[in-house]
């Protein structure tokens, strides 16, 4: 219905161990689009787990860092899609905005 958020970021195709990273991983901020940042960091973070063999590591990796601001994120977004874009909502709704980490 609103779309947005992590994916499990790990899974296997026949024999091979498959990692998604960035927006492939649901890591793009769900009211403003942007993961540059995260897309590189995961990036390198799935890097490193495909060297060491560690694939849970990673995932769990993802979670700790991107879990909380994007369930954030999304609850913003899925309040704005319900508010019809009032004043107040989409001062909550932007990360610019104090309203927005209360």
């Amino acid at each position: 219905m609103f779309g947005g958020g992590p994916l499990v970021p790990r899974g296997r195709l026949r024999d091979v161990a498959v990692l998604l990273a960035g927006d492939a991983a649901g890591l793009a901020n769900p009211v403003t689009g942007a993961g540059i940042a995260a897309a590189v960091h995961s990036g390198r973070l799935a890097g490193q787990a495909c060297a060491s063999g560690r694939f849970e590591q990673y995932e769990e990796e993802l979670e700790d860092v991107y879990r909380a601001a994007l369930d954030r994120a999304l609850a913003r977004r899925r309040e704005l899609l319900r508010s019809k874009l009032e004043k107040a909502a989409l001062r909550r709704g932007w990360i610019a905005y104090p309203e927005y980490w209360q």
